[in-house]
């Protein structure tokens, strides 16, 4: 929340024209964070814990050709639930450089959409010691929201762009508020790819 009183403080000052369509974006950002985040209360118990990278993004990962070779910058390890670091890629590599908020996507998502994700899923479960819970797969979408809106609420950090700043916050905002019209597609399609690999690996045990 320190991100948002920065930012009010920055919008108190700023120009009239700007400042009532800021103040408005505001207070939507903070009242979605307070409903996000009363509902992952009672999601986080359930979920697995471990130390985790903490900052997954593109920058942070080296390629030799098409593969990824290494992980580097772990200024952000610590320990919490272990999909973090499967939101943070997915949040990163599909949204988080898309500053314009005409950018999100308007149609409901389709398998083509979702292509990605699951084989993300799908690659992650292939390698890790431990698959991924159904319960962790229906906490994906909750987790996306929760961290579109800590990164909306960094826009403070654009300056003195106030125009910068709102461009950056309201497209956030509409990413959640979307992924929160969808979030019965995601969960399906997230439980269809987690019955997928159960099968997969009965079968091959």
């Amino acid at each position: 929340m320190i991100y948002l009183q920065c930012f009010f403080k920055l919008a108190k000052n700023g120009p009239i024209e700007l400042r009532e369509e800021i103040i408005k974006a505001l207070t939507q950002t903070r009242q979605k964070m307070e409903q996000v985040t009363t509902n992952w209360e009672h999601i986080e118990s359930v979920l697995s814990h471990t130390f985790i990278h903490g900052d997954y993004h593109p920058n942070n990962v080296l390629f030799k050709g098409n593969k990824a070779a290494y992980i580097c910058d772990f200024d952000f390890v610590m320990p919490a639930e272990r999909i973090y670091d499967i939101i943070t890629a997915f949040v990163c590599y599909r949204w988080i450089y898309e500053a314009n908020p005409e950018d999100i996507e308007e149609s409901e998502p389709d398998m083509f959409f979702f292509e990605p994700y699951l084989n993300f899923l799908s690659d992650y479960n292939e390698q890790t010691m431990q698959r991924l819970t159904l319960e962790e797969l229906k906490a994906l979408v909750p987790d996306m929201q929760r961290l579109l809106l800590l990164y909306g609420s960094k826009a403070a950090m654009h300056g003195d762009d106030l125009e910068g700043m709102l461009r950056w916050l309201t497209a956030r905002l509409k990413r959640v508020e979307w992924l929160e019209h969808y979030q019965v597609e995601f969960e399906r399609a997230f439980q269809y790819k987690y019955y997928t690999l159960v099968m997969r690996y009965l079968m091959n045990t």
